[in-house]
């Protein structure tokens, strides 16, 4: 059987007891050892506390979501552009041979929907491009709003 691991917390207090029984020995380098390791493992618990404190659970849901909804606009405008790449190299096969039999090329196919940075935009939430795939308000803001969430 395994033994369970312990929290920073009860490895703290393990360590303060292992201080008091090495300075009830009379042995100070282990005293010492031990009180360095208990520091460490207070440490720890305070940067934990401090951490859940800067994030409540509350805010974690919300973040989630603003999470989720990026990855659905980026992984949208990613399939638009994909799209549009596939009809460019559809068109440029085409005009090609187009070019080679002498016959009228097909009409350009235009811009593509989207830039290199504005695909890096939309990646870091700074940008909501209009796509087909993914949803103009995020699922954040609809709730806020009162708006119907999509599935």
């Amino acid at each position: 059987m395994r033994k369970q691991k312990r929290s920073p917390v009860e490895q703290a207090e393990h360590a303060l007891k292992q201080v008091e029984h090495a300075a009830a020995r009379g042995d100070r380098a282990e005293a010492d050892r031990w009180l360095k390791i208990a520091s460490q493992m207070a440490e720890v618990v305070r940067r934990v506390a401090d951490a859940k404190a800067a994030m409540p659970e509350e805010n974690a849901e919300e973040i989630r979501a603003e999470l989720r909804a990026r990855i659905a606009r980026y992984c949208g405008a990613a399939e638009d552009l994909q799209a549009w790449e596939k009809g460019r190299d559809i068109r440029e096969a085409v005009a090609a041979f187009a070019r080679e039999h002498n016959l009228p090329e097909p009409p350009p196919v235009g811009p593509p929907p989207f830039t290199e940075h504005e695909m890096e935009l939309t990646a870091r939430g700074d940008y909501y491009p209009f796509s087909r795939q993914a949803p103009l308000i995020p699922e954040g803001a609809r709730r806020f709003l009162g708006l119907p969430i999509e599935d």
